[in-house]
């Protein structure tokens, strides 16, 4: 599986196209239907593309640093995570239990760790793509 493939599927603009064909499915009353119900895949997506982001920073310019709107991401990815495992709704044939334990590790890795590297090794921001 490449990944650069996943993150495009879970990508603003595929979630910005379903909202657009939502929205002319129901100024049209259409019959058909076929994007009613889709406002939780639009959520899903933009919520997965947010954390990809954030855990994906490359550039000195869209750095972490101090106060960042990432770390309310990742805290809120991790919320969203605990929160979807609570309610059952992590099945082996979806997403398994390892899979999703190991998201919380990287969630809670990256803000331990970057908030390590601003607040006690003094610096300015964090590239997250570097963490490999």
């Amino acid at each position: 599986m490449r990944v650069s493939l996943a993150t495009q599927i879970f990508s603003k603009s595929v979630a910005h196209g379903l909202q657009y064909y939502l929205k002319a499915e129901e100024k049209n009353n259409s019959n058909i239907n076929e994007f009613e119900g889709c406002e939780a895949t639009i959520n899903f997506s933009l919520r997965i593309n947010d954390m990809f982001d954030t855990l994906n920073r490359s550039y000195p310019h869209e750095g972490i640093r101090e106060g960042s709107k990432d770390f309310q991401i990742l805290q809120e990815s991790i919320e969203w995570l605990d929160a979807w495992e609570k309610q059952q709704k992590i099945k082996d044939l979806f997403l398994t239990k390892s899979t999703a334990e190991a998201l919380r590790v990287t969630l809670y890795s990256t803000i331990h760790l970057t908030n390590y590297l601003l607040k006690s090794c003094g610096f300015l921001y964090v590239l997250t793509n570097k963490m490999k």
